[in-house]
């Protein structure tokens, strides 16, 4: 009899042994994960542009949202693309001057290599960009040149004719 709980005893201390284990692999895993998450997704929002510039020289992951003239720009610097420049995504929250046209923009972003040392904002240049937000600009511009075009082909002709 003695035997037999002694047996009883050890299968259960395994076994709690075991379940022990499993909860130490968990909180080991989940620390892991926290760890990874902050050190390669997490981002920090900037207040202001002294923060977001001073990020932009690190190529630190951060994010900051600027009020324009008529627009609303979030900027997301994602990673280090060389030593001299960072990728940053800029997304258009918001035009503010009412124009219809740019209410499909809404939302858009596109990526865009940014010097470390640039004082200008990204979309100022879009021959260093791509994505969706860059080819809706540019739809606009096509089309804002193509009605200008057929709104004034007489003096274009006209000009045309004379040289």
């Amino acid at each position: 009899m003695a035997e037999n709980w002694k047996n009883n005893y050890s299968k259960k201390v395994i076994i709690l042994l075991n379940i022990l284990k499993l909860i130490v692999i968990a909180i080991i895993c989940v620390a892991a994960g926290a760890i990874i998450y902050f050190a390669f997704y997490s981002q920090s929002t900037c207040e202001d542009i002294g923060c977001y510039n001073d990020a932009l020289l690190n190529c630190k992951k951060v994010s900051f949202i600027r009020t324009g003239e008529d627009s609303v720009w979030q900027y997301d610097i994602l990673n280090v693309r060389d030593d001299s420049s960072c990728n940053v995504q800029v997304r258009l929250l918001k035009r503010t001057d009412g124009e219809i046209i740019f209410e499909n923009l809404q939302d858009q972003s596109m990526i865009c290599m940014v010097y470390n040392t640039e004082d200008s904002f990204p979309e100022e240049d879009m021959s260093r960009c791509h994505g969706k937000l860059k080819e809706g600009f540019q739809e606009i511009i096509i089309d804002r040149m193509h009605n200008y075009l057929l709104q004034n082909i007489g003096e274009i002709s006209a000009e045309f004719q004379g040289v």
